[in-house]
């Protein structure tokens, strides 16, 4: 029988770069402050937070990963926490930045930039009192549409790193390859057997497949850290551009241009960082150079002579 197989598992550790999510929350915040000012005071277009508050929660995601991996964050969990705290400073910092920046008329105090939450609360009420109640109402859902873009991406696009505890480092993408999707099962057959050779003999994804399955080896600059991945891959077509109706609740409908989504593809774990040898390792490396050359193969019209039917 084949050793039971063993799988990385992160440790609840983070390094002391841990704190650059306090002044990275805090410029996206100002930056996004600055965005909401041009949109309600200069272009006076509400409609345009339809496209400024998800790509803010994008930009979080994004500058809370590169926290993330230069603190150390081995879990995903730690990371996506990480994310949920970058995201408050974030909206702590836009939210005193705008009552700072619009220099709005008739308030009793006197906004600065280093404001306590007691202040900042009082002046969020007196700018609700004036634009109205709905204001709470859009607020909440700018929290909720933030929030709700960084789990979303953290999750489909935060993908498990070994990181190896004796070099200090994230272990590095150093073999992949792409088979089709109906053999993605039987390729976690194989890996989990300890079998890695196999995989050279199955079919490659072909050409223009929204389905497939992506294996990965991971390896560590010392090479104490080895582990290999499989994911079954989907491709999901994007939205088109093109004019929209943004309705607002008391005002009358207006246009705006949406630009539109690009196709992604989303990844379903099935083998995640199962720990190999350089032996496993070398199987796969050839696996997928005998994948490529089938390929290459079959593009020229030349079908390889392991390739197999079915």
């Amino acid at each position: 029988m084949p050793p039971a197989p063993v799988y990385y598992e992160p440790r609840g550790q983070l390094g002391p770069r841990i704190a650059l999510a306090v002044p990275v929350g805090a410029a996206l915040g100002v930056a996004y402050a600055v965005a909401s000012c041009l949109v309600t005071q200069v272009f006076e277009a509400p409609p345009l937070f339809v496209l400024v508050t998800p790509l803010f929660g994008g930009a979080l995601a994004a500058a809370s990963r590169w926290v993330a991996d230069r603190a150390q964050v081995r879990s995903r969990r730690g990371r996506l926490a990480l994310a949920v705290v970058t995201s408050a400073i974030a909206l702590y910092a836009s939210w005193q930045a705008y009552l700072v920046l619009s220099d709005l008329p008739g308030l009793d105090f006197t906004p600065t930039w280093a404001m306590s939450p007691a202040k900042l609360g009082h002046g969020l009420a007196e700018l609700a009192s004036r634009n109205g109640r709905w204001s709470w109402v859009w607020w909440l859902a700018e929290v909720a549409i933030v929030e709700s873009m960084i789990v979303y991406l953290m999750r489909a696009v935060d993908i498990e790193v070994p990181f190896c505890e004796r070099c200090h480092a994230w272990a590095q993408v150093v073999v992949t390859f792409e088979l089709a999707d109906r053999e993605t099962r039987t390729a976690e057959a194989r890996l989990l057997a300890g079998d890695a050779a196999a995989l050279a003999t199955m079919t490659p994804r072909p050409s223009g497949a929204a389905d497939w399955a992506v294996v990965r080896v991971y390896r560590c600059e010392c090479g104490r850290s080895r582990h290999a991945s499989l994911d079954r891959a989907q491709r999901e077509a994007g939205a088109s551009a093109g004019v929209r109706t943004y309705h607002a609740i008391g005002r009358r409908p207006s246009l705006y241009f949406d630009l539109g989504s690009s196709a992604t593809t989303a990844l379903t774990p099935i083998v995640t960082n199962l720990e190999i040898d350089e032996r496993t390792e070398q199987a796969l490396a050839a696996a997928r150079d005998e994948l490529a050359r089938r390929r290459r193969a079959d593009t020229d019209g030349e079908p390889g002579p392991t390739a197999r039917i079915g």
